[in-house]
């Protein structure tokens, strides 16, 4: 997996537009291609479900393994790549900004992360409702799949 990056790493593919302040997107990798996600960061947080195989992800200097129906958020500006540790990886990404979260009680959560500098990411716990949830989830989103989204949210990060 290959995307421009500057000098400085910072990826300089823009997730949001000023209609839609997230994207949601599928990728595939696989090792024979020595796919891989180089070091990178961006202004929005990501959401990192996988949904087959495993990945190592490197976020500031430390390692995390990430498996088969686990998820992480990584806060903004934080430097992070991956590799993979199995021979394929399919996992999804939801990249927002943090006015895409309009409920107070969200808002509140995800401001505390952005503003907590000392937390590159979280893991997420993802129940079996929200694992199904993020495996239907397409473009354009659903008024229904905003709120499913906000529950997830919510859930994961408490």
């Amino acid at each position: 997996m290959y995307f421009e990056r500057t000098e400085e790493n910072e990826e300089t593919t823009k997730h949001t537009t000023t209609n839609r302040s997230f994207a949601i997107y599928q990728r595939c990798l696989q090792q024979k291609r020595g796919d891989q996600l180089p070091l990178h960061w961006h202004d929005e947080l990501q959401i990192v479900w996988v949904e087959e195989g495993s990945f190592v992800y490197t976020i500031d200097d430390e390692q995390i393994l990430l498996s088969k129906n686990e998820a992480i958020i990584i806060n903004s500006r934080v430097l992070h790549g991956a590799v993979l540790a199995s021979e394929n990886v399919r996992y999804c990404c939801f990249d927002f900004s943090s006015d895409f979260i309009a409920d107070p009680v969200f808002k509140e959560a995800i401001e505390q992360l952005v503003h907590d500098r000392t937390r590159s990411y979280r893991r997420l716990t993802l129940t079996a409702q929200h694992q199904a949830f993020v495996q239907t989830v397409r473009l354009p989103l659903l008024i229904e799949q905003r709120f499913t989204l906000y529950e997830l949210f919510l859930a994961a990060l408490s």
